[in-house]
């Protein structure tokens, strides 16, 4: 605005003037300031239309925010309600492995126990074709032959762990 203004009162000075000398020094003035009003108007449009991109960008990113955020929350929700059947699952589990506890010996339990705790979770496994499933170890072939006669519990000489006849049927993994 001080600038038009500068343009005015160049103007006005125009119709005061005596000489063509000064004449053309106000209009080189006159037209300096309009190059100069011009230049600033430029920037300001170019800051305007930075300013309106900025704030498209700022609306898709809110947009996109949000959007991340419901599908955050909807897996919150699905990860939430497994965790809900997982937790269900495994009192279920717990139920039914002291109601087995309990028809079983306890020095049997404890045993089961402890080679439970001391083998990763996997306490009883299964022999095949002379050996055992847990440690991949062979057995000997009279303790083999007893895992397939009697009810007796076998441990595997090697790892400890209860093992159990399984004949020489080909696992699902072979096919």
């Amino acid at each position: 605005e001080e600038e038009r203004d500068k343009v005015e009162k160049a103007k006005a000075k125009l119709m005061s003037i005596k000489t063509n000398k000064e004449y053309y020094a106000m209009l080189k003035e006159v037209e300096a300031t309009k190059r100069a009003n011009h230049s600033r108007e430029e920037e300001f449009l170019a800051i305007l239309s930075r300013y309106e991109e900025l704030e498209k960008r700022l609306s898709d990113l809110k947009a996109e925010v949000e959007e991340v955020g419901g599908r955050y929350r909807e897996r919150m929700v699905d990860i939430e309600a497994r965790m809900a059947k997982f937790d269900k699952d495994i009192l279920s589990l717990l139920a039914k492995k002291t109601e087995v506890a309990s028809r079983i010996e306890a020095n049997l339990a404890r045993r089961f126990e402890m080679i439970f705790e001391r083998r990763d979770g996997i306490a009883i496994v299964p022999a095949r074709n002379q050996s055992c499933t847990g440690c991949h170890m062979n057995i000997a072939p009279q303790l083999f032959n007893l895992l397939q006669r009697d009810d007796r519990i076998h441990s595997c000489p090697n790892c400890n762990r209860i093992l159990y006849y399984e004949g020489n049927a080909a696992s699902p993994a072979e096919g």
